[in-house]
């Protein structure tokens, strides 16, 4: 975003909920919003009418904000349900449009965790960005949050309007949420919304004239510094509707866990790759 915004520590925020180092004040610091953007923070502590909260057991809050061409999309989850919303981010505030969310049943404690989340990013919090740590209130409730962070950089793919390439593979994905500035991004596993249908339902088209068989095999291996892992999918060939000079193999791709995948494509003699960014 081009508009520099001006960050402020929230002033009467308690240290120990917030946790930042520094004391709490006036004390300005000069940024634009992408400071947050594109980035992915995991909830450190949270506070609940002033008081310290615990999550549900095996929990943590979830946060990732996305850089679109036309908006700024922030996303949560909190050990059920995923979250999503177009953002504003402003100079104190970030201002949250409709949300939307999956439909997957969970417990009751779940449920009233996810209620609250939504309660909360409802009320557009307040914010600050102090490093790695990001603080955000609304009222007296408090999150506080840790910039996450991988070594290395996810050569994914880049995709060029609404398709992919891996070798004469193409596939038609939608770039509302199968792209990330401008390069191939996957959710793990067959991430679904009900509303849109399967964000991850992608046709695979090829021409008639290349060597292909009625299967394509993939297989993907995950790339360091992540620890190794693969997976397979085969995929059956179809008639392209409509279109007799292509061949095309619908697929749901699966991956099992986050990070940086090269997917290899064989058909017949016919072979392909690409790089994929896999986040949860």
């Amino acid at each position: 975003m081009a508009v520099q915004l001006k960050q402020r520590l929230f002033s009467g925020i308690p240290l120990a909920v917030v946790g930042f180092t520094v004391m709490v004040c006036a004390t300005e610091a000069q940024g634009s919003g992408d400071d947050a953007l594109g980035d992915r923070y995991a909830s450190i502590s949270v506070a609940r009418d002033g008081e310290p909260h615990e999550l549900v057991e095996g929990t943590r809050i979830r946060l990732r904000f996305e850089q679109r061409e036309a908006y700024d999309v922030v996303g949560w989850r909190a050990g059920c349900n995923r979250f999503g919303a177009r953002v504003e981010i402003g100079p104190w505030r970030f201002i949250t449009g409709q949300i939307s969310s999956t439909r997957i049943k969970c417990s009751k404690a779940l449920r009233r965790q996810d209620e609250w989340l939504m309660s909360f990013f409802r009320r557009d919090p307040r914010w600050a960005l102090r490093g790695t740590r990001l603080g955000l209130r609304s009222d007296d409730d408090v999150i506080r949050l840790r910039r996450h962070t991988e070594s290395g950089f996810c050569p994914a793919t880049r995709v060029e309007g609404d398709s992919v390439r891996a070798g004469q593979f193409l596939g038609f994905i939608a770039p509302e949420y199968d792209v990330v500035n401008g390069r191939f991004r996957l959710h793990v596993g067959a991430y679904r919304d009900k509303e849109t249908g399967l964000s991850q339902k992608i046709p695979w088209w090829i021409t008639r004239r290349a060597d292909v068989g009625r299967r394509l095999r993939i297989d993907a291996r995950r790339l360091p510094p992540r620890s190794r892992r693969r997976f397979h999918q085969e995929l059956r060939r179809t008639h392209g509707v409509g279109d007799r000079k292509r061949w095309v193999f619908p697929s749901i791709i699966e991956p099992p866990a986050e990070g940086c995948w090269r997917l290899r494509f064989k058909s017949g003699t016919t072979v392909g790759g690409l790089i994929v960014l896999v986040r949860g």
